[in-house]
């Protein structure tokens, strides 16, 4: 319905800004992951210093250096994930704002063609926001898997939690529900 309205008018600054945001927003936590994997990296190469530091806070039993850098390892490789996920974001906004304006005005592209134009322009926004999307689970995700350090049951009960907020969040009432309402309108339209 977006790209429908994009293509049938003139002035298209709004629909600039509003993708502008969605892209600072990608970038934003772009350049965030970079900050954390840099923190993770070094950590990394702690890895002696961390177990020590577990032990003085009672946070984690019989913890070695081995089995440090390996949770360590694991939450380096979800925020790389992350990172791409968040890159390829920012890239396919920047795809669809080539895309939008090159958008034909409307007095330059019939009715016929309007259709297929505004659902090349929505698929090319869907990735984008999906990209984006994953790159906020991996946020989550990692999150959970901090719980590791605590225990492994720990981890497991984190990552079910989040993956119950995620589906809750996704599919309950609030934000997924107002969306599915629009579009039902726009469909009766």
């Amino acid at each position: 319905a977006w790209m429908q309205a994009v293509l049938a008018r003139d002035n298209r600054i709004m629909d600039g800004q509003l993708v502008g945001h969605l892209l600072t927003s990608a970038t934003f936590f772009a350049s965030t992951t970079v900050l954390v994997l840099a923190g993770l990296v070094s950590a990394l190469g702690a890895s002696d210093v961390v177990v020590i530091a577990l032990q003085r806070l009672a946070l984690s039993s019989g913890a070695n250096a081995a089995l440090v850098e390996v949770k360590l390892l694991v939450v380096i490789a979800i925020f790389l994930l992350t990172f791409l996920h968040f890159t390829w974001a920012v890239r396919q906004f920047n795809y669809f704002i080539a895309m939008l304006g090159a958008a034909p005005l409307p007095r330059d592209l019939d009715a016929a063609a309007r259709g297929p134009y505004a659902l090349r322009m929505a698929a090319l926004m869907t990735h984008a926001v999906s990209s984006f999307n994953a790159g906020i689970r991996g946020y989550y995700f990692a999150i959970a898997t901090l719980a590791w350090f605590l225990h492994p049951l720990a981890m497991v009960a984190a990552t079910l939690a989040v993956a119950g907020v995620l589906v809750r969040r996704q599919i309950g009432p609030g934000a997924a529900e107002c969306i599915a309402e629009q579009r039902a309108w726009h469909d009766q339209r």
